[in-house]
């Protein structure tokens, strides 16, 4: 009877690991691509994107500038261009931050309404060779980890905007 336990637990694992390398041939790891700070990456759908310039708030700065009481926030300032021969739909929270360290979050909706305030709600459509500048706020909620306070802890952590993860992720680092 023991016997019979081992064989069908073996055969189930057998068939558990064949299934887990058949996986990983079908779809193989994500090819990483990073574009720096100030260069443009143009999509397959025609449209352009270009990070100008980060701003990285700390809980004070947050109360002065906005009034709000949030944590850490990194607002990212990006050019948008349709290069494409057709309207085009755009929505911002199709964009989130992601860190090396494995942080990772989407856009403040809160926040988005009140640094774009040309903008009605998180999307837009583009007109053809319409270019954009849009204001994406990111709140990071662990103060301890992500204070900002300190220049060398900002640094130190490459961050990036992601919109799609698979095939290929394309990092716009900021």
């Amino acid at each position: 009877m023991k016997i019979r336990y081992f064989v069908i637990i073996g055969i189930l694992l057998a068939a558990i690991t064949a299934r887990i390398i058949w996986v990983n041939h079908a779809f193989p790891q994500a090819e990483n691509i990073k574009i720096d700070k100030g260069a443009c990456y143009v999509d397959e759908k025609g449209i352009s994107y270009k990070v100008e310039k980060t701003k990285w708030l700390d809980k004070k700065q947050i109360e002065e500038e906005f009034d709000m009481k949030l944590f850490s926030v990194c607002i990212v300032t990006m050019q948008v261009e349709n290069t494409s021969k057709k309207k085009k739909k755009l929505a911002a929270y199709d964009w989130y931050i992601e860190g090396e360290n494995h942080f990772q979050n989407g856009v403040s909706c809160e926040l988005f309404g009140v640094v774009n305030e040309e903008f009605s709600d998180m999307g837009v459509v583009l007109e053809p060779g319409e270019k954009i500048e849009w204001k994406l706020p990111y709140e990071f909620c662990n103060t301890i980890v992500y204070s900002f306070q300190n220049k060398k802890e900002m640094k130190s952590a490459l961050y990036g905007l992601i919109k799609d993860r698979y095939p290929k992720k394309v990092w716009l680092v900021i």
